[in-house]
């Protein structure tokens, strides 16, 4: 076996990490995990309604007034919407986009080539509606202001201006 040390090179026994060492590598660790590096969101709650009743599903979208920063928007489940704070929008001016569907009566798809039975038979589906006029969604007139922490909004949309 040869020895090193003839080499110029010096040896020195294995030692564990001082606790020093170990504690900044966590530290570091730590600084770098769970933190969002974007912009501060908040988080909004809130209830959309239309003609007094609740919407039983739907979607809202909060798109920034100024074109800038991100949008955001979530489901809405039996009138109500949540957007978390993880998830939701920065504090800011924004137009809000409602949109809900529901089935009115069915429609019958054609069959291919005009088949009428067999898998390339015609058949009836249920025919799926958009209710929200186009002043609450495409064209929307909503407006919300979101500040810093929790928000609560409420929509109460109608069917005639």
């Amino acid at each position: 076996m040869t020895n090193l040390r003839s080499f110029g090179v010096v040896t020195r026994p294995h030692r564990a990490a001082s606790p020093a060492v170990i504690l900044l590598a966590g530290v570091g660790l730590l600084a770098g995990c769970g933190r969002n590096s974007g912009p501060e969101r908040a988080m909004v709650r809130g209830q959309v309604t239309f003609d007094g009743a609740p919407i039983e599903q739907g979607t809202i979208v909060l798109l920034p007034a100024n074109s800038k920063g991100p949008s955001s928007g979530g489901p809405i489940q039996k009138g109500e919407f949540l957007l978390p704070a993880e998830s939701g929008p920065v504090p800011g001016d924004y137009r809000v986009e409602i949109r809900a569907t529901k089935q009115e009566g069915t429609v019958t798809v054609a069959g291919v080539a005009g088949a009428t039975t067999g898998p390339s038979a015609g058949s009836t589906e249920p025919k799926i509606v958009m209710f929200i006029p186009d002043r609450y969604n495409t064209k929307s007139e909503l407006t919300a202001k979101v500040a810093p922490g929790q928000n609560e909004l409420t929509f109460p949309l109608k069917s005639k201006p």
